[in-house]
């Protein structure tokens, strides 16, 4: 549950969640690089995998959603 709600930040390519017994979770989170700004009926962050990321020209609300690779 923790590793599926900070993998919907856009932000964020991977998360890995360990439990360290008896009382301890470690949570390592990987960011997405910007690679390039793409013009596509708005502006997108595009990184190095391919994918659309981040809507710069969305409101805040609608700027945070995944969208498909190029």
């Amino acid at each position: 549950e923790i590793r599926e709600s900070i993998e919907r930040d856009p932000w964020v390519a991977g998360v890995t969640v360990t439990r360290e017994i008896p009382d301890r979770l470690q949570i390592t989170v990987v960011e997405r690089t910007p690679l390039a700004l793409v013009h596509y009926h708005d502006l997108f962050l595009l990184d190095g995998e391919g994918e659309l990321y981040y809507n710069m020209g969305a409101p805040a609300s609608k700027s945070s959603q995944r969208y498909s690779k190029l």
